[in-house]
């Protein structure tokens, strides 16, 4: 039976590969390289920027010792958009199911098979590209870093970060440009007002020199904006558009009662003058 050679995707496939061995990642590194991938070597304190600030959706874990690796994995497993491969010291079974345990995708022996390795690789990212939705956005909030559905990472501004969060919290409401403005200045007003629009603009302006054609921002008429699709936040939390929970009031919608109350009380002490 002929078997059919691996045929590399027509895209780049970022992957993050954590280990505690400088020569293991080189290793792994050129192999990967070799075979059509892009390789982030990493150590294990420096796996949470790097998902958060590239479009890594593969990991690959090959730290010596397996409770260091496990709670890494754990760690890793709670963002819903990354796949994990655990590499470990042979077929015992018990360092497989604690892998399994802690949501690993694929756990593979030492020394590892490379063709064997690449071929998971490749089953990933057909699996996770046919998964993932045309509409999830990948938001760094410390890191200023959105990453779009296409994989594509844009830089934020201080205050376009800050305004995804706070669309972030509450996916599924209309924020109203009251609680945005206090949510970004503290304070509100008609020059904050135009200040949160021209921002907005400029924002647009910028997603479209990337190639984003739809427009994630939706503006409510004379009320404020949302963020339309599903958001993931820079911790690995899922935000569905749809997620609705009306027990539950954005910290911001509280941030506005507090200010109008306030508002209120330095009138009544105007009147008062």
């Amino acid at each position: 039976m002929s078997v059919s050679p691996l045929r590399f995707p027509s895209h780049v496939i970022d992957v993050a590969v954590i280990g505690s061995s400088s020569e293991g990642l080189r290793l792994l590194g050129r192999h990967l390289a070799a075979a059509g991938f892009r390789p982030h070597l990493l150590t294990a304190d420096e796996t949470e920027e790097c998902l958060d600030s590239t479009s890594c959706r593969i990991a690959i874990v090959d730290l010596e010792q397996i409770p260091e690796a496990i709670g890494l994995v754990t760690q890793i497993s709670t963002r819903p958009n990354v796949s994990v491969v655990l590499l470990g010291p042979g077929p015992d079974a018990t360092w497989r199911r604690e892998g399994y345990d802690a949501n690993v995708d694929y756990c593979l022996d030492k020394p590892v098979a490379f063709p064997e390795l690449v071929a998971i690789l490749y089953r990933i990212d057909r699996r996770t590209g046919r998964a993932a939705s045309s509409s999830t956005w990948w938001l760094a909030r410390d890191l200023r870093r959105l990453t779009v559905p296409s994989g594509e990472v844009i830089p934020l501004t201080e205050l376009e970060a800050r305004f995804l969060s706070l669309l972030g919290q509450a996916p599924d409401r209309s924020l109203v440009r009251e609680a945005l403005q206090l949510g970004m200045w503290q304070d509100t007003g008609p020059h904050l007002v135009r200040r949160l629009e021209v921002m907005i603009h400029r924002f647009r302006q910028k997603l479209s020199r990337y190639g984003i054609s739809d427009d994630p921002i939706q503006t409510r008429w004379r009320t404020g904006y949302s963020f339309g699709p599903t958001m993931v936040m820079g911790g690995g939390r899922v935000v569905p558009a749809d997620d609705a929970n009306a027990d539950e009031l954005p910290a911001t919608a509280e941030s506005l009662r507090r200010h109008r109350l306030s508002f209120r009380a330095r009138s009544s002490l105007k009147d008062l003058r």
